[in-house]
């Protein structure tokens, strides 16, 4: 959605969201149940049925593929309308990747939950800092007993979160966990006690309309916190986008692994966050001496340098 949203803003048209009605998300027959129907429509967002959308007048389509880069100059000889089904971060062939996030912020602002929702998140935010806090979402529910061997290892172990969280975040910082295991709750809470806070949800079944609506929830104010870190999965995309914050993706390696240190020092150097990337760069001395650390050394130094202050005139001294 927020893809579209973005490209229809960019060429100035209006964004239509084909409504599709699956069990696997709960079969909700209405968008109005998640969303503000009407502020949408006032920003030229509006939802549809595929039967309305793709049948009414000839109109010439270009797909996106699920690509991460669109080509340009393609879609605009070409089509009178994209289709857009990508759950990534997209950009066009002539902007970069953090050029296109900043502008998929913009675009989300044209996303308004529904007053249910907002009353949800408005109430929350009155109990803890958001701001202050260290997103954290832990995936487990469906992917741990899915029948593909490759989503069951998406599930990240515990430990990898902890060496991130000792790594990276301050001792004494909070953290907003996303996850819907009592028992990743409960290891959190042991590890860290006093720092955790939640959202308390009933269910992470994507089949029940509540769990589709509290996942909601959470991913709002996932995008609230400062950053925020998680295994590979939509729903961190989809809070990163939305509030514009740095998002250290966990890969499931070796423990430890120096790879996602550099991956996380990469990341804080996108939002300018120095001490930051300082930080996850010294916990990998090793990391830095292959290509990818060399890389990110450079545009550490590049970026030091463009805001070191001016030298001190000695005159008068």
């Amino acid at each position: 959605m927020g893809n579209g949203i973005r490209l229809a803003q960019h060429f100035g048209c209006d964004y239509r969201f084909v409504w599709e009605r699956r069990a696997d998300v709960a079969d909700i027959s209405n968008p109005a149940y998640l969303f503000d129907v009407e502020a949408m429509l006032a920003q030229r967002v509006a939802f549809t049925e595929f039967n309305q959308q793709f049948f009414q007048g000839a109109q010439i389509y270009y797909h996106d593929g699920c690509r991460a880069v669109i080509d340009r100059p393609l879609l605009e000889s070409t089509a009178t309308a994209i289709i857009c089904g990508c759950g990534h971060f997209q950009r066009l062939s002539n902007e970069n990747l953090f050029e296109a996030r900043i502008g998929l912020r913009k675009a989300l602002r044209s996303v308004v939950p529904s007053q249910e929702i907002s009353d949800a998140i408005a109430k929350f935010a009155r109990q803890g800092n958001l701001s202050s806090a260290v997103g954290i979402h832990v995936r487990r529910g469906d992917i741990v007993s899915h029948s593909l061997d490759v989503n069951r290892q998406r599930a990240i172990a515990l430990d990898e979160y902890f060496f991130m969280i000792d790594t990276l975040v301050g001792k004494g910082d909070s953290l907003f966990l996303c996850a819907e295991d009592a028992d990743v709750i409960s290891e959190f809470e042991r590890r860290y006690p006093g720092r955790i806070f939640y959202y308390q949800t009933s269910t992470w079944d994507r089949r029940d309309k509540n769990g589709v609506l509290q996942a909601f929830i959470e991913i709002l104010l996932l995008g609230e916190t400062r950053f925020i870190t998680g295994g590979l999965s939509a729903f961190n995309r989809a809070a990163s986008a939305l509030g514009l914050r740095p998002l250290l993706t966990i890969e499931n390696l070796a423990q430890g692994d120096p790879k996602n240190l550099l991956l996380a020092a990469s990341e804080f150097l996108n939002f300018d966050m120095i001490d930051q990337a300082e930080v996850a760069l010294a916990a990998a001395p090793a990391a830095r001496e292959t290509e990818q650390g060399r890389r990110v050394l450079k545009r550490l130094a590049r970026l030091k340098s463009s805001v070191a202050p001016a030298p001190t005139d000695a005159v008068g001294k």
